[in-house]
């Protein structure tokens, strides 16, 4: 979603609700809510009336200012054990949390270990339908407790009524006591957990009622049934939040809450497929927006990482640009974690120019020249954010206009980037570096992107890549560049000082080398191509970076390549001298 420069500089520097951004789009009855105001619980109307209502349990206490939190929860899938009587399921769960406050630091560690004892089939089928679970919480002390469940089977009536959605039939089961809210199947799972699975809200809240442990987990994961949000296979974002809302109220880990909730940004990735209009997917993530905003602000949260992982999703428009009012200086980047390159990797800088113009304000001078590569396996190459912004025209177009209108002294820059190495070890200089970032490419014809995001599939392969290679290689720009670097093309700068400046009338000489074997004019097999690796394993953006035209070798789609296997393989067989022996088998 596209926004004026106006509308970008409100969301910097006013406090406004974000949903305002796209009057229009959103139907106001969905939700109500105020980031703005810590300590207040997000209500859901439907009367499109504003409500506030104080959280319980610390809307109204006095809080001491938390400079960070850390919560940590390790859960083990758990181990089962099976006899002829019973399965026996041990389940265990460490939560480690330090809080930084004004008046010191406090830790807290507890650990909790579960034995579930569950009957066997035939036991059931008997009478004995009872299970047992002893529970055994270390904190400050020791806690046991023992609790009987019944055991039912997985398509016992309870589960069926929660998956479908039958509210009159649980009601009918609860009063009659042929179920309860405590029942488990095999593997632990209880009626809420499923309620919530299905996103059944009024069974969901009427099992509460009745007593439904909110924090009750099932044995093999370990997932409580806010969980499930994520799993349902509903889109409704408006339902899902109000079934969170709903379960907070009876869960005390408020914080585990969050995080779960905050899953939902996954949810509703812009590349996910799914049916839901982009539109009211994006409606969407502003809801989960709002309704976190009061953990956000209430646990000093970073919001230099829910950026960067609004960006790794492929979010763009306000919901990207929620974040960034609550940064007020620079971002906080590790040495996993460069946001700056996240954008242009993630084509941010070409889809919405005046969001990376922020971006690049609120980079420090050491991330404008650094290089993070997140991948475990390390695959892409050693760039810099200039170097990247390299890989294709277009991208370069906007990196070279955003550094003069944000005012950088573009000597100064380039005398910075060549210290990191990189440009300089291919054969950039200073003076090579100056020229491009002053010369005018506009008039250089770009073809219209195929994808209706402006994503450009590769010319060879035919492949768009996921969201971290979009960003493709333009091999007709980087035999350009090329040129430029080994100053055989156009023009050398003589008197540097106008040129700075930005005057048109700066003395230039022209280098073009007539007898130069590459012309800018010589045609190409493909021009944009993938910057990793191809579809069948070829990686030829970077094959050659003398002044030789590229060799490319033609794709070959993966059907035709296991055909030629197979033949390549039959030709082997049919060649091996056992097919000749006495007695052997001739080949089919």
């Amino acid at each position: 979603m596209q926004i004026t420069e106006q509308q970008l500089a409100n969301i910097l520097t006013e406090k406004q609700n974000p949903l305002s951004l796209s009057a229009g789009c959103l139907d106001e009855k969905l939700a109500h809510l105020s980031p703005d105001i810590a300590g207040k619980q997000l209500a859901l109307l439907e009367n499109g009336e504003k409500h506030e209502q104080s959280q319980p349990g610390y809307a109204n206490i006095p809080r001491v200012a938390v400079g960070s939190r850390k919560l940590s929860v390790y859960r083990s899938k758990g181990r089962k054990v099976t006899n002829p009587f019973s399965n026996i399921w041990s389940v265990s769960q460490r939560i480690q949390e330090q809080i930084v406050h004004s008046s010191g630091t406090r830790d807290r560690v507890e650990a909790e270990s579960q034995i579930i004892v569950y009957p066997s089939k035939w036991l059931v089928n008997i009478g004995m339908a009872y299970g047992v679970k002893l529970s055994v919480l270390a904190s400050r002390g020791w806690q046991y407790s023992f609790q009987p469940f019944r055991a039912v089977s997985e398509s016992a009536l309870i589960f069926e009524f929660c998956r479908t959605g039958n509210l009159d039939g649980v009601r009918t089961l609860l009063s009659r006591g042929d179920a309860s809210p405590y029942d488990r199947d095999p593997s632990g799972k209880t009626p809420l957990w499923y309620a919530v699975l299905h996103h059944q809200l009024e069974i969901s809240a009427l099992l509460l009622l009745e007593g439904a442990d909110a924090e009750a987990m099932d044995w093999a994961r370990g997932w409580k049934p806010i969980q499930n949000l994520y799993l349902g296979t509903s889109e409704d974002a408006k339902l899902k939040l109000e079934l969170a809302n709903l379960l907070a109220r009876y869960d005390s880990e408020d914080d585990v809450n969050f995080s779960t909730c905050g899953r939902l940004f996954m949810f509703y990735r812009p590349y996910k497929e799914m049916s839901l209009h982009p539109s009211t997917r994006h409606e969407s993530s502003l809801l989960i927006l709002h309704y976190m905003a009061s953990y956000f602000h209430r646990t000093n949260f970073d919001f230099s990482g829910l950026f960067s992982d609004l960006l790794k999703f492929g979010y763009g428009g306000p919901v990207l640009q929620w974040p960034l009012r609550f940064i007020p200086g620079k971002f906080c980047n590790d040495r996993d974690r460069n946001i700056l390159q996240s954008a242009i990797r993630t084509l941010l800088m070409i889809r919405e120019p005046l969001t990376m113009k922020v971006i690049i304000e609120k980079s420090t001078t050491t991330d404008l020249h650094h290089y993070v590569d997140p991948t475990w396996s390390q695959c892409y190459r050693k760039e810099t954010p200039t170097s990247l912004a390299m890989y294709n025209l277009d991208g370069f177009l906007i990196w070279q206009r955003l550094l003069k209108e944000l005012g950088f002294d573009i000597s100064a820059f380039v005398a910075r980037e060549l210290e990191t190495g990189e440009l300089k070890s291919i054969g950039w200089t200073r003076q090579t570096l100056i020229e491009l970032f002053y010369q005018d490419f506009t008039h250089i014809a770009l073809p219209k992107p195929s994808h209706p995001l402006g994503h450009r599939h590769c010319d060879r392969c035919g492949w768009y890549g996921d969201l971290s290679t979009q960003q493709k290689v333009d091999l007709e720009w980087r035999r350009i560049l090329r040129l430029i670097r080994t100053r055989k093309y156009h023009l050398e700068i003589v008197d540097n000082d106008p040129l700075l400046t930005g005057e048109k009338d700066a003395n230039t000489i022209d280098l073009t080398d007539k007898n130069a074997t590459e012309t800018s004019s010589d045609p190409l097999p493909c021009r944009f191509v993938c910057q990793t690796r191809c579809e069948d394993g070829f990686r030829v953006a970077w094959e050659d970076e003398s002044v030789e035209p590229p060799n490319i070798p033609p794709h070959i789609p993966k059907e035709e390549r296991n055909r030629l296997k197979q033949l390549r393989l039959a030709e082997e067989e049919a060649k091996c001298p056992t097919y000749t022996m006495p007695g052997a088998f001739s080949p089919q």
